[in-house]
C-alpha cells in the first residue's frame, strides 16, 4: 500500500507540474506575442532588480528604508551591482552621479551614470560601458537624483523623482575609506513574481514594452497619438512617418450666411 501511494503522488505531482508549465505557455502566447528570449530575459532582469551590493569610496554609515535616510556619511560608489545592471565607474569620489550624502536625516543621493565626466583614469571605451549602463538603467527607470537638504536655495533642496522602486529599497551602508552597501528592495522581489504572469507593475520589462510598441506602430487600432507621441526615445513633435497619419487638408470655410 505505501508503495502503491508513493507511486500515485509521484503521478499526481507529475500532471500538477505539466499543468503549470502548460498554464505557463499560454501566458507566453498571450503576453503580447514577445518570445521566450525576450520574456526570460525581462525575468532575469527582475531577478537582479531585487538585491542591491557595491563597494564604494567615502565613509560613515546610514541606512535607507524607502525615501527615509539616516546616519553620517559620504560616499562614491566605485563597482557592484545596483538596479538590476552591474557596473565600475573608472574615477574616484563623486564620480559619474553617484554621490551619496546623509547627515542625520537630510540627504542628497543621487545615482545616474548617463553622464560621467572625463575620465582622469580611465579610457574612453570605459567611459562608453559606463554610459551604456546609465542609459540602461533609465530605460528601466533605476536612476534618480532625490534629495532633502534646508538650505536657502540653490545650495538646499527637496527634490523626490517618480522613480518607484526607490520608494521601496531597503539598504545599509558603512565603511571608513572604502564602503559597503548592501541592500534588498521588496517591491522589486513583488515585481518579479508578478512578471512570471506578465504583470509588470513597475514598468521595466524592456523586450515587452518594446514588443507592445512595435505592435503599436505596424498598426494597432485604437492606439492614441499621444501615447506614440510621448515615446522617450524621440523628441517632442518629431514622430515617426506614418506613425501618425495626417487627416486631409482643411478646405475653405464657407460663409456663415451660406446655405
Amino acid at each position: 500500500m505505501g508503495s502503491a501511494s508513493m507511486m500515485d503522488y509521484g503521478r499526481r505531482t507529475r500532471r500538477f507540474m505539466a499543468a503549470r508549465l502548460a498554464f505557463l505557455g499560454l501566458l507566453l502566447m498571450s503576453s503580447g506575442c514577445v518570445g521566450a528570449r525576450g520574456y526570460f530575459g525581462d525575468r532575469w532582469a527582475d531577478a537582479k532588480d531585487v538585491f542591491t551590493a557595491s563597494v564604494g569610496t567615502g565613509g560613515g554609515v546610514k541606512a535607507r528604508v524607502g525615501p527615509v535616510n539616516a546616519g553620517f556619511f559620504l560616499n562614491s560608489d566605485r563597482a557592484g551591482l545596483r538596479g538590476g545592471e552591474c557596473f565600475s565607474l573608472p574615477d574616484g569620489p563623486l564620480a559619474g552621479g553617484d554621490a551619496d550624502a546623509t547627515l542625520l536625516f537630510f540627504f542628497s543621493d543621487q545615482f545616474d551614470l548617463r553622464h560621467p565626466p572625463q575620465s582622469r583614469s580611465g579610457t574612453r571605451a570605459s567611459l562608453r560601458r559606463v554610459r551604456l549602463v546609465g542609459d540602461s538603467l533609465a530605460k528601466r527607470n533605476k536612476s534618480y537624483r532625490c534629495g532633502m537638504i534646508p538650505l536657502p536655495s540653490p545650495l538646499g533642496a527637496f527634490e523626490f523623482q517618480r522613480v518607484p522602486c526607490y520608494y521601496t529599497q531597503v539598504e545599509v551602508a558603512v565603511g571608513v575609506g572604502g564602503t559597503l552597501r548592501l541592500g534588498f528592495n521588496p517591491g522589486e522581489l513583488l515585481d518579479f513574481l508578478l512578471g512570471w504572469t506578465t504583470l509588470d507593475i513597475l514598468r521595466d520589462d524592456l523586450a515587452a514594452r518594446a514588443e507592445r510598441e512595435r505592435r503599436a506602430l505596424e498598426g494597432g487600432a485604437g492606439v492614441p497619438a499621444e501615447a506614440l507621441r510621448s515615446r522617450p526615445d524621440r523628441g517632442p513633435g518629431r514622430p515617426l512617418e506614418g506613425e501618425i497619419p495626417a487627416g486631409p487638408p482643411a478646405g475653405p470655410r464657407a460663409p456663415s450666411g451660406a446655405r
